[in-house]
């Protein structure tokens, strides 16, 4: 709205208005329609929105195709291996065709499915079981939901 201003006003005006940032380089200058453009259609300053890509696979995935899996004793960053995700992997196979295992570093992991249906079968199978000495904790990816007298978080 200043540019149009600026464009309409003296020389005088327009000094004003570049001390002031606008104008200039400071906040955009001759360029607001290209910044206005690229932040309707998604481009702009961020890292994107829901469509951004992850490159981590359990992300990708839908949550009724995932599993949590507790029970894992706490590894920290440096005791995290590609090596125990795959034996994850072979001990969730069991259930169905788990195609993501992941064990993270506060002992909790994630296990990803081709189904919903082998989903919940790994639900029913391996919570209870026993993996690399632990008793595995499975139970349905979701979200917290609040309780009826509306404490706790809604994730």
């Amino acid at each position: 709205m200043y540019y149009f201003f600026a464009r309409t006003q003296s020389i005088a005006d327009n000094t004003q208005l570049a001390a002031m940032g606008f104008g200039g380089k400071g906040k955009g200058g001759d360029d607001w329609m290209w910044q206005m453009m690229s932040m309707m259609m998604g481009g702009g300053k961020g890292k994107g929105g829901k469509l951004a890509f992850s490159n981590n696979p359990a992300k990708r995935v839908p949550p009724p195709r995932k599993v949590f899996i507790g029970g894992f004793p706490e590894l920290g960053s440096e005791n995290l291996s590609t090596e125990l995700n795959k034996k994850l992997q072979e001990h969730c196979n069991q259930a169905g065709k788990c195609t993501y295992a992941e064990v993270g570093r506060k002992g909790s992991g994630v296990a990803c499915f081709s189904t919903d249906a082998e989903a919940e079968t790994a639900v029913a199978m391996l919570n209870g079981s026993v993996f690399e000495g632990n008793v595995l904790e499975v139970g349905a990816w979701a979200k917290k939901k609040y309780n009826e007298d509306g404490a706790g978080k809604g994730w």
